[in-house]
């Protein structure tokens, strides 16, 4: 099924919103998976800034489901095709929001 066929399945639905809705939602949270691989086995001992090595992550994650989506030329419809960048910065803002708290939580450690 192509990403046009997709669309149109989607709009004769009787809730195209609540589908919409979840694709992003599916599409955060692999991202957020990956992610948080990314974090545990790179960003976490390279960058020594929170909100860098989260934001960093955040943009590896969405590079690797893009590089895997052109090396294999599968993509889920809706999910990754059209949604794709909405949930990266829907990431961004939840890892940018996590790593500010992170730093206040150190930078308060560190005073005591």
């Amino acid at each position: 099924m192509s990403q046009n066929e997709f669309l149109l399945l989607m709009a004769d639905q009787q809730h195209p919103v609540s589908a919409m809705a979840a694709h992003v939602c599916a599409g955060l949270f692999v991202l957020w998976v990956i992610s948080l691989l990314w974090e545990g086995l790179l960003f976490k001992r390279v960058t020594h800034d929170p909100v860098v090595g989260k934001l960093s992550s955040a943009v590896a994650a969405w590079a690797t489901l893009f590089l895997i989506r052109v090396a294999s030329g599968y993509v889920v419809p809706g999910v990754f095709g059209d949604f794709d960048l909405t949930a990266l910065l829907m990431l961004c803002v939840i890892a940018l929001w996590s790593g500010v708290r992170m730093r206040e939580r150190i930078r308060l450690e560190d005073d005591l």
